[in-house]
């Protein structure tokens, strides 16, 4: 990477040597720095090379980056010179000399930097000398054509893992019903997956709901008690931030999970002190001492996992996958998923390849990654019989093999932007926009026939990504992407490559070394200030701190963060910084940045957002000659006057001079978002084309807003001029036009202006335009339009002619908050089949429309329909149609609160749905059959006129959840033929269906999986098969009850001891003729809470069985509505109940009154109860 530092010194002495006028003295030290620069560079890339094995090439280049940094410093200073110089004239010549200028004297300046360069090239002579002594030799240039963006790696590969995650949710499973806590490590060396696999255990976790919370904690190299449970605190309740102190931490941990089950990832952990895991697992008790509980822990340490597990062989080992495994992972990526043959003489090759990967899958991704764009044999061979796979073992050799990759990227400024990106802590959100900030200011980024900086950044971004070295990401509407993370094996190599240029400190570490030039101080114990930086610090080239302090000497810094830092005010010294161009003081408290900021004439971006305190900028902002990025949250004075901004988050039009619309006219570069509000102050047409959307072909996505009617009279507003003065350049991708009151659209919309629209967003307008011209259109949103009424021909009017589709690749349409729309319609040539409308549709959402009578016919619907939700459409009385067109397609189909709906489609044909959630539609008559074998999760609930049939003619291969409740028939056909249903299977509601009056003998053999069963409140049902909990091995929670009044005994109870091993939790809900409880239930030995509720007859017994003392794992007791009962079990039988921490009475009168602190006869039995809730 010293190569592409050299590169840039070699590049920027050139140029100074153009522009610098010879009288200045030391145009002749330049031309020496250029050609020692060639010299130094013949040999640079054998000293890459060799620095991983070589101590003397390591310490040798070390020393050529540090001279590299010192002339970089001088000529950027020597710019910096330039740029004043050229101010002071400018306004010499205006006749207005700043007083905070002072007339440079260029003289002494050129003298001082002439000195400095002459010391630079005499140290460049003796470190020349030194290469030949360490054998350093020129090596001929290699060069590795650039990875494109069409293959952005953005999925984790988890062949082979399957059986991992199966074993380990079984552990899970096996060890929580023994242990208080239990702790699972999961363990094995750098890149064999053991996040993803955390990952996949975590999701099928939180999906089958094994626990009531679950929380994902990354640890790394800091393992803090207090860390971690604060951070637990804050992923139950974001708003607790203020929270520090331990005790407090505790208690509203306490308070949150006393009575919860919890799950909490703990990722990559390498704590080997005993002591430090006994204080956390002696909190972890505390909080939630009485429930099962478990750690699941990702660690590279044996030892760490020997410390933390808790019990022997509860740990899981990751085994390396097989070469075949290794191979198909490259296979596939070096394929585009199999949509590309591999010749077989590359095959033989790559099959050698995958044996070198040691079984990683994460080394073989990065081989897939590197031979993706490799079709040459030769280039093949060189990669199988490279010897940086066969360096070392284990984790070293890993790290080797993604060094190699990192060796195969395209160029040494792509190198330095992945290595810089070890300035992150692990596991941290970067932000792409950030990102590329701070690449420009560290110099990685330069203008060119390649485009702009932030073009050459977005594309260096795009290519780490395709090779894998970005994870995690998260995308906007158009695609691009907003954050990503790095793997945490990828981290490591990034630290290696950076050698000692960049430290993240931790608490309580010191720092050392010369050559630091990137330093985190985000996670430092603040009140321990690091000596380094009072000596060290003149060498940095980016700080992140939470704090500043004035006697910091740092004149060479590039970037300087102080986001969320504890300060009110900037200092004047900020000026010093002559090199500084990222500067970010958000969320500070600070009331004014210096008049001195505006002589940082290198600063790129800067960052003001959420500084409440900040009343004003300085003037002459003009003077911030490199200013491209401003970050802020309230849009300040003459901001025209930034020319130069590439980026700008929003802009606030007012009426005073410097908020007019007209600043945005000077922006000519801006690009990406803007968000234009308030053009109620925007008077006529020829004011709003001042702000030249249409010239501004960079700016991807536009807002328009205008402010409600509820903060502003719409009567005096021009609406439509307005809008047509601010027509969108062609290029434009998205358009947001928001409170737009105009009786119709300006001319721009409705002509095939803009071809390039990928998302229009229309929002508490008046009227609804006609948008078909837009054929590139992928995403519509209409909301909150209180004046449209119907959606008719006017919509669709001239978009196609003859057979040509209407909106032809549109895939997500929104009709939301629609009040007054009574009508949706397809055209009468549409709905005869002339015209296809629609014919992409994937997503379809029809909300909160609550006059909507009628939608157009499923049978018009996209034969590519993936989702269609349904909500808040009160009027709406029939969906019609067929579902024949999307009966492929259709996964997700959600109709709720539909309450005057009486008939829906008919299901059946649909056999790709997954989730189906129809509920609160209480007219609904129609009947539901569901029989699609793609059937995932089902919620039919407070439809009590509808039918509901399950029909099982095979198998439910794919069912997890099935829910039926207030249903008015419901009944399972076809149960004796089918096949058992598969483990995913894992949760059965069937809840106050009064037509339900047996269960199924044939249903048991459906339900081995299941984790959670629910049956309740069936008022009709008088059958349960006496072997109906037989095999329900793995069933955890259940509540069952409120049966048919006419029965004397609880139905189903003979077989419910098999239960005792696996249930947990259970509610049991009695009717007036049943005596007592059921008796079977004393075999629930595992069962930690239970609900008594609703055991009202006048034959109940009176006291609690002492048979209950069995139930010995018990934690918490519920009874509520047994109005009869007066005593609770025997004294010795409650003795037997030594877990029980929460005694519940809720409605039991006489019971309550016996149970009354101090003067109740059972008070003696409860009063060693921690909890006890008598309201």
């Amino acid at each position: 990477m010293a190569e592409e530092i050299w590169k840039r010194v070699g590049s920027r002495a050139a140029r100074a040597a153009q522009r610098i006028n010879i009288a200045w003295g030391f145009k002749g030290e330049l031309e020496k720095l250029k050609l020692k620069y060639s010299t130094i560079q013949a040999v640079l890339q054998d000293a890459e090379k060799r620095q991983v094995t070589d101590a003397d090439s390591r310490v040798w280049l070390d020393k050529l980056r540090d001279i590299a940094y010192q002339a970089e410093d001088v000529l950027d200073e020597l710019d910096y010179e330039i740029i004043q110089r050229k101010l002071e004239t400018q306004n010499s010549m205006k006749g207005k000399v700043c007083s905070f200028f002072s007339l440079s004297n260029p003289m002494a300046i050129c003298l001082r930097l002439a000195a400095e360069l002459q010391k630079i090239n005499e140290s460049l002579d003796e470190l020349q000398e030194t290469a030949t002594s360490y054998g350093l030799r020129v090596l001929s240039a290699d060069t590795t054509p650039q990875l494109t963006d069409s293959f952005l790696c953005s999925s984790e590969d988890v062949k082979g893992r399957g059986d991992d995650v199966s074993k380990i949710i079984n552990l899970l499973i096996s060890s929580c019903s023994q242990q208080v806590l239990s702790v699972i490590p999961i363990v094995g060396m750098a890149g064999l997956g053991k996040t993803t696999v955390a990952k996949m255990v975590h999701r099928e976790v939180i999906d089958r709901k094994l626990f009531d919370v679950t929380f994902w904690i990354c640890v790394s190299d800091s393992f803090d008690d207090k860390r971690i449970l604060r951070e637990m605190l804050l992923t139950l309740d974001e708003n607790t931030s203020g929270i520090t102190e331990m005790d407090a931490i505790m208690t509203h941990l306490r308070e949150e999970l006393e009575t919860k089950t919890f799950l909490l990832v703990l990722d990559d952990v390498w704590n080997e002190e005993h002591g430090e895991w006994e204080i956390l697992r002696d909190c972890l008790l505390k909080i939630s001492g009485n429930n099962r509980n478990v750690v699941v822990v990702t660690t590279r340490s044996r030892l760490t996992a020997s410390i933390m597990e808790s019990q022997t062989a509860c740990s899981h080992e990751l085994k390396q996958l097989s070469n075949n495994e290794c191979w198909s992972i490259i296979r596939e990526i070096v394929s585009r998923n199999g949509g590309e043959s591999i010749p077989s003489e590359l095959e033989a090759i790559g099959i050698d390849i995958a044996k070198k990967c040691g079984g990683v899958p994460l080394a073989a991704r990065f081989f897939g990654t590197i031979l993706l764009y490799e079709k040459d044999k030769d280039k093949w061979s060189s990669i199988r019989d490279s010897d940086a796979v066969e360096m070392s073992r284990h984790y070293d050799r890993v790290l080797r093999i993604l060094k190699l990759s990192f060796d195969h990227l395209p160029s040494p400024s792509l190198q330095r932007c992945f290595s810089y990106c070890s300035i992150f802590p692990k596991d941290f959100e970067i932000e792409k926009e950030k990102l590329i900030q701070l690449w420009m200011a560290e110099g990685l980024l330069e203008s060119s026939v390649r485009g702009e900086m932030e073009d050459i950044g977005d594309r260096n971004f795009n290519d780490l990504l395709a090779r894998s070295f970005f994870q995690d990401i998260q995308t906007d509407e158009l695609g691009n992407v907003i954050c990503c993370k790095m793997p945490n094996l990828v981290h490591d190599l990034a630290l290696m490559v950076t050698k000692s240029e960049t430290v993240i400190q931790k608490p309580g570490s010191a720092i050392y070394g010369t050559f630091i030039r990137h330093l985190n101080l985000i996670s430092s114990d603040e009140r321990n200030e690091p000596a380094f930086l009072m000596y060290g610090g003149r060498k940095l080239r980016t700080l992140f701190s939470r704090s500043l302090n004035k006697s910091w000497e740092f004149r060479g810094l590039r970037s300087l963060t102080l986001n969320g830092a504890r300060m009110t005010e900037l200092p004047d010294s900020i000026c010093r910084l002559k090199h500084l161009r990222y500067l970010d003081v958000s969320r500070t408290d600070i009331k004014a940045l210096p008049k001195s900021i505006t002589k940082l004439y290198h600063l790129q971006t800067l960052r003001f957002s959420d500084c409440r305190s900040l009343i004003k900028l300085p003037n002459k902002m003009e003077y911030l000659v490199s200013l491209r990025h401003v970050d802020f949250s309230h849009t300040p004075a003459d901001v025209g006057c930034l020319t130069g901004l590439r980026s700008l988050p929003f802009f606030e039009v007012g009426q005073d001079k410097g908020h007019k619309i007209e600043e945005l006219g000077c922006l000519k570069e801006l690009r990406g978002k803007l968000r234009i509000v308030n053009l109620e102050h925007v008077r006529d047409k020829e004011e709003a084309k001042g702000a030249n959307l249409s010239g501004k072909g960079n700016m991807n996505t536009l807002v328009l807003v205008w402010s409600s009617e509820r903060e502003s009279s719409s009567s005096s507003i021009n609406y439509k001029d307005v809008l047509e003065g601010l027509q969108p350049h062609p290029d434009t991708r998205s358009l947001e036009i928001e409170n737009y009151q105009g009786d119709e659209f300006p001319q721009w919309i409705m002509m095939p202006t803009l071809n390039n629209l990928v998302v229009l967003k229309l929002k508490g307008c008046k009227k609804l335009p006609p948008a078909v011209h837009l054929s590139h259109l992928e995403i519509l949103e209409i909301e909150g339009m209180d004046g449209v009424k119907i959606i008719g021909q006017e919509f669709y009017s001239s978009g196609g002619s003859g057979t040509n589709p209407i909106f032809p690749i549109l895939k997500r349409l929104s009709v939301m908050g629609m009040r007054s729309l009574v009508e949706w319609m397809i055209p009468a040539a549409i709905a005869g089949g002339v015209q296809v409308v629609f014919p992409c549709l994937e997503e379809l959402y029809i909300e909160r429309c609550p006059k909507l009578e009628s939608i157009p016919s499923m049978s018009h619907l996209s034969s590519k329909l993936v989702r269609l939700t349904i909500r808040d459409c009160n009027a709406l009385s029939h969906i019609t149609g067929e579902f024949h067109a999307s009966a492929t397609s259709l996964k997700y189909l959600t109709i709720m609160r539909c309450s005057n709906l009486a008939s829906i489609p008919s299901l059946q044909s649909c056999i790709a749905l997954e989730a189906l959630s129809i509920s609160t539609c209480y007219n609904l008559v129609s009947s539901i059959i569901l029989e699609s074998c793609s059937l995932v999760s089902v919620f039919i609930g407070w439809c009590g006129k509808a039918s509901v049939r399950i029909s099982w003619p095979l198998s439910y291969a794919n069912m997890k959840e099935l829910n039926i409740e207030i249903c008015g028939k419901f009944f399972f056909d076809d149960l004796h033929g089918g096949k058992v249903w598969p483990s995913r299977f894992q949760s059965l509601v069937i809840r106050c269906c009064d037509q339900f009056k047996s269960v199924p003998d044939g249903l048991k053999r459906r339900l081995h999986s299941l984790v959670r069963l629910d049956i309740s409140w069936c008022r009709n049902l008088s059958h349960i098969p006496e072997d109906f909990f037989r095999g329900l091995n793995q069933l955890k929670g259940l509540k069952i009850g409120g049966f048919s009044q006419e029965l004397e005994a609880f139905p189903g109870m003979d077989s419910i001891q098999h239960l005792g091993g696996s249930l947990e939790e259970l509610k049991i809900i009695g009717w007036k003729k049943l005596k007592s409880l059921p008796h079977q239930l004393q075999h629930l030995t595992s069962l930690t809470k239970l609900k008594i509720y609703g055991f009202n007859g006048e034959g109940f017994e009176e006291a609690l069985p002492d048979w209950l003392a069995n139930l010995s794992s018990l934690q918490e007791l519920t009874i509520w509505e047994c109005q009869n009962l007066k005593y609770l079990s025997s004294s010795t039988a409650k003795q037997s109940l030594s877990k029980l921490t929460r005694l519940i009475i809720r409605s039991c009168s006489l019971l309550k009154r016996n149970c009354t602190e101090g003067s109740g006869s059972e008070w003696p039995k409860i009063s060693h109860i921690p909890h006890i809730d008598l309201p």
